[in-house]
């Protein structure tokens, strides 16, 4: 009788264990982002910082960032919820070129409408963080901000893009080249009877994927972060001008 309270109890702690987890990483993932924009602002004004100083700026500014990060990601999965609802309700429920070219149109028009608020988003926080904005002065003046240096924020995040891309391939070679060799020398020993020598290697090749992976994400994450931050920093201050503007402006002035 005693078995049944006990494992009760254990799934319970184990769920519970989950859930803590699950909270602490968020509050981590919040604190962090607020702190690197905060030390990056520092770093490019060439004052004092730290991870304290970061710490605290990320702490004091947890619930803002926090909620603007919740709001965006409300935004799209309500968005991409609101796209499904004819296709999980049957609407269309025989194929057709007018289908096919609503949903295209619809689609394309949502992208391109998350993009823009996730751009609305960093600079908000940005201003949140940096300048001491509530969240909805701070959402004005990323709008504003965005507004008039849309084209510079698109190739920031063109740019950002072709740069996750190449480390993101750079990092399934590693893990290709780091992992396979764990996997197949499980599957060998696997072979000749020993169930513990495979499970054993497969558990050291999954904890090397999770290190891996997750330790790139987090470096890929906030390289963005400070990359965002600084850009906020330059535009906020002296401004600055579209690469494609000083491209056309270049071949005016050679053409003249």
């Amino acid at each position: 009788m005693m078995e049944d309270p006990v494992n009760v109890a254990i799934i319970m702690f184990i769920y519970l264990a989950f859930i803590v987890l699950f909270f602490f990483v968020v509050w981590l993932s919040t604190v962090s982002q607020a702190g690197i924009v905060n030390n990056a602002a520092l770093e490019l004004t060439e004052k004092e910082n730290n991870l304290k100083i970061g710490l605290n700026a990320g702490i004091d500014k947890f619930w803002p960032v926090f909620s603007l990060n919740l709001f965006l990601k409300f935004v799209f999965y309500f968005g991409f919820l609101l796209i499904s609802l004819p296709f999980i309700f049957g609407i269309f429920q025989k194929e057709s070129l007018g289908d096919n070219l609503i949903f295209s149109i619809v689609f394309v028009f949502f992208v391109s409408l998350s993009i823009v608020f996730s751009f609305i988003i960093k600079y908000s926080i940005a201003y949140i963080v940096l300048k001491k904005k509530n969240c909805f002065s701070g959402m004005k003046s990323g709008w504003q901000l965005f507004r008039e240096n849309w084209l510079i924020s698109m190739e920031m995040a063109f740019l950002l893009f072709f740069i996750d891309f190449f480390i993101n391939l750079v990092i399934i070679l590693v893990l290709l080249v780091v992992i396979v060799p764990f996997i197949f020398m499980a599957i060998l020993i696997g072979g000749w009877g020993s169930l513990f020598g495979f499970w054993t290697l497969m558990l050291i090749a999954l904890l090397l994927f999770v290190i891996i992976a997750a330790t790139s994400r987090a470096v890929i994450t906030a390289f963005q972060i400070v990359a965002w931050t600084d850009l906020f920093v330059i535009l906020t201050g002296q401004g600055g001008v579209s690469k494609l503007v000083r491209i056309a402006e270049s071949l005016k002035r050679k053409k003249d």
